[in-house]
Parts: C-alpha cells; sequence; structure tokens
C-alpha cells in the first residue's frame, strides 16, 4: 500500500512446492512480532501498522500465505495446521525462538494453532476479527458455513469481489486494498482456503492451548459471530482483554491504522519488559543484509 517504507529483507522459503515469500523489517537482534494476513488478503494487510510496530524495538514479519499473494500454487495440504507448520518454519528461517504473534482472521486461527502446537514459541497474540480456535461453531452456524463453498462457487466472480471488499472493510482506501488483494486470488483457490478455514473450527476440539497474554481486537462493526466470540473468549480467559474499534469493520487494523497501532504498541509494551530486553541483548548483533533480490531457503 502507498506510503509504507520498503521491507528490510524479502526471503522465500520452499515449503511442500510453494516459494513461501516474507518480509522482516528491523534489526535481527531484536524480539519478533510475526504477522498473518487473512483469507484472500496478503501480507499488505499489515502495510500501514508495520511502523508502529517496529518503533516499539522489535522486528516485524509479515508474510503472503500459500495460495495468496505472492505465494503461489496454493500446495497440498492446505489445512491451518499446516499453516502454523509454515509459521514455524518461518520463526525458524530468521532464527527467532519465539514471537509474539498477530493474526487477522483466519490468520489468527493460524497464529492460534501454532500456540497450541507449539506453545514455547509464542509469548502473546494479538487476534484481529478472528474466533477462537477452540469454540466449535453452534448448530445453526456451522450448517450456514458448510453451505459457504457451495455458494461461492456458484456466485458470480465479479460480484463476488466486490462483495468481499464491502464485508470485509468500511473505509475506502482499505476497501480499494480488499479489492485488489482478492482480485488476485483465483476462484478455487478463494474456495479452498474457505473450506480450510470452515474445518479448523469443527467440533470436538480439546482445550489445549496454554494461556498467555491475548489482546482481541475487532472492529465495532465486524461480523456478529467474531465480536460474540471476542466477547465470551474475554470472559473466560485469563490475561485476555478486548478492544473494539469505532466506525472498523472486519479488517480493523485497516479502517482505523491509528487506533489499531494504540491498543497493539500499548499492548506489546506492557509484556514483560524485562523479559524483551533480555531477548534483545543476547543475540549477537549483526549486520542487516538489504538485498533487493529475495533469499531463498531449502524446507529441511
Amino acid at each position: 500500500m502507498d506510503g509504507v517504507p520498503s521491507a528490510v529483507e524479502h526471503g522465500v522459503l520452499e515449503r511442500r512446492g510453494v516459494p513461501v515469500h516474507y518480509w522482516v523489517h528491523g534489526e535481527r537482534s531484536a524480539p519478533l512480532i510475526a504477522c498473518t494476513h487473512g483469507a484472500s488478503l496478503d501480507h499488505d494487510a499489515f502495510a500501514l501498522n508495520v511502523p508502529a510496530m517496529a518503533a516499539t524495538g522489535h522486528r516485524v514479519l509479515t508474510w503472503d500465505l500459500p495460495g495468496h499473494g505472492a505465494s503461489r500454487p496454493i500446495g497440498e495440504p492446505f489445512d491451518v495446521r499446516t499453516l502454523a507448520g509454515d509459521l514455524r518454519a518461518l520463526l525458524d528461517a530468521v532464527e527467532a525462538t519465539e514471537a509474539t504473534l498477530v493474526g487477522q482472521s483466519l490468520g489468527g486461527l493460524v497464529s492460534q494453532q501454532l500456540q497450541i502446537d507449539h506453545p514455547e514459541r509464542v509469548s502473546a497474540m494479538v487476534m484481529v476479527g478472528s474466533t477462537d480456535l477452540q469454540v466449535p461453531l453452534g448448530r445453526a452456524q456451522a450448517v450456514v458455513q458448510r453451505l459457504r463453498p457451495a455458494i461461492l462457487r456458484l456466485w458470480p466472480d465479479g460480484h463476488l469481489r466486490r462483495t468481499f471488499a464491502r464485508m470485509f472493510a468500511e473505509t475506502p482506501q482499505a476497501r480499494r486494498y480488499v479489492a485488489r488483494a482478492t482480485r488476485a486470488q483465483p476462484k478455487a483457490d478463494l474456495i479452498e482456503v474457505t473450506r480450510a478455514a470452515l474445518a479448523a473450527v469443527s467440533p470436538g476440539r480439546a482445550n489445549t492451548r496454554v494461556p498467555v497474554p491475548v489482546l482481541l481486537v475487532h472492529g465495532e462493526r465486524d461480523l456478529r459471530m467474531v465480536v460474540r466470540a471476542a466477547r465470551r473468549w474475554e470472559a473466560t480467559e485469563a490475561g485476555c482483554r478486548r478492544v473494539s474499534l469505532p466506525g472498523a469493520g472486519h479488517l480493523a487494523n485497516l479502517d482505523r491504522p491509528e487506533a489499531f497501532d494504540a491498543a497493539l504498541t500499548g499492548f506489546v509494551r506492557e509484556l514483560r519488559p524485562a523479559a524483551a530486553l533480555v531477548a534483545h541483548t543476547r543475540h549477537v548483533l549483526r549486520p542487516v543484509r538489504r538485498s533487493a533480490a529475495p533469499v531463498r531457503i531449502g524446507c529441511r
């Protein structure tokens, strides 16, 4: 998006035959904030927020999920647990033992899955317009959601993309971004992404999450299921706080970037400042490589 400084490092991590593109801002010795975007979007979903995150003394990682942005094709399998494995591999690639995870919508589910599978890698989470992965959908809601892939197949493509922009965002700038990002994704991939997100919140999951500090951010005009989930999550889990951004929709961090930045930076600065300082100083400071060409890292 316009007005955003260029990334310090652009890398490519090979995963299941998919070149997964990622961008890192900041010094290698700094603690990491890892940002994962939502369905049908790309790393630019956090473009307006990266400077404020970096100003807290953190490195900031953004990436394109497989089947999104520059990370194509979609690859197989495509599910939330596999995507969480991709995120873990990215943490390894940038030499981060742990990170604060920021996830928007589907990106929030991916972040939660990584925290469930590898709690030692996650120090805190910021969920933007995301539901609780471990609370299954209600019966009626589940029926509606299961029909969604079939509905998407029948939906005229041009109208579908315009509707996504109106559903995801409230401001003209954010809607323009959503329209651009979703137009770049083939409809077959969009349907597959939707299927994976719905499968992730299937009934019968045990509550296996290790509690960490959580900031829940949603727009005042976000989807009702997201707002209800955030209220329930805040009420039932210690160390969890909720912020509703006035006038914002599902993509609250781009609808109201200044308000989102204020909430996130305040939260991050409260997180164990002494521990963050130790993590920062125990790394060996090395020069930051600035490269126009992506760095390719093979999958181990």
